[in-house]
């Protein structure tokens, strides 16, 4: 039997950034935030260049996060994967093929 480990990529992202995760086709497979400051926000693109389709977007409100929360996508992307997060620093791990 062989083995595929099928999401064998990851991505710790802690700080404001624009982070290219992937150039070309791939599938998302989680975002877990272990923590989200107030207004704290993420924009997942269908893009190397962080514009253009959005795949996700979320704003942590005023209500403290209950972390860790992990979002489960399963969703191919085309051209590529790029993550924008905003000056309220989420901590996150993102896993993607």
């Amino acid at each position: 039997m062989t083995y595929s480990p099928g999401y064998n990529s990851y991505t710790r992202i802690n700080s404001q950034a624009t982070t290219v995760l992937k150039v070309g086709s791939g599938v998302l497979h989680t975002i877990t935030l272990a923590a989200a400051a107030v207004s704290a926000a993420i924009n997942v693109y269908d893009n190397p260049t962080g514009v253009g389709t959005v795949i996700f977007s979320y704003t942590q409100g005023a209500a403290a996060l209950a972390a860790p929360v992990t979002f489960i996508f399963d969703a191919r992307f085309n051209t590529g994967l790029t993550i924008i997060t905003s000056a309220a620093n989420p901590d996150m791990t993102v896993t993607f093929s």
